[in-house]
């Protein structure tokens, strides 16, 4: 009996988190858009190499993973250091840089049997992810936040590769005579 309740509520458990996660996939697949802001129009035009910033070994293990799995363009992994000396301070050749910066969400908990009888004002980190056209001077944003901030990766990666292969191919397209 016991065993049947665990595997149960590890069933329910599990379930939530990945319709969770699913919820979050589906809105950021709906906002990394051109229209959404979140991707510059002629991405793609230009056929630079994206730079993809990289921090700690966990986030770095994401970001590989999801590149790998949707991301078909030409890309290479940097350091901030790196960013902004030879030879990827070459705006013509890498063009667009992918990076996030870090949000500051805070809610009030006013569970009194997490915190007590009096409530707590929660401050957490979240990162937004964005992509900055080098020669225009602009930032894209996803404007979008979630814990599963490697579900909004991946979304917003495979979205980028969706609107570089959809700006390259009107071009490959040309008539022959």
């Amino acid at each position: 009996m016991r065993n049947t309740l665990h595997f149960v509520l590890l069933f329910v458990i599990t379930s939530f988190l990945i319709s969770c996660g699913a919820l979050v996939t589906s809105k950021a697949h709906q906002r990394a858009t051109v229209e959404g802001g979140a991707l510059p129009k002629d991405f793609g035009k230009h056929q630079g190499t994206l730079l993809c910033v990289t921090y700690t070994n966990g986030y770095n293990r994401y970001l590989k993973r999801n590149l790998k799995k949707v991301y078909d363009g030409p890309y290479e992994l940097v350091s901030t250091a790196q960013l902004n000396a030879p030879p990827y301070n070459d705006i013509e050749q890498y063009p667009y840089v992918f990076d996030f910066t870090y949000k500051e969400n805070g809610n009030w908990n006013f569970n009194s049997v997490a915190v007590g009888p009096n409530p707590r004002f929660r401050v957490s980190k979240v990162k937004v992810f964005h992509l900055t056209d080098r020669i225009a001077d602009e930032q894209f944003s996803l404007n979008m936040t979630s814990g599963y901030w490697s579900k909004l990766q991946r979304a917003y990666l495979k979205k980028m590769a969706e609107q570089r292969r959809r700006t390259i191919e009107p071009d490959s397209a040309e008539p022959q005579p």
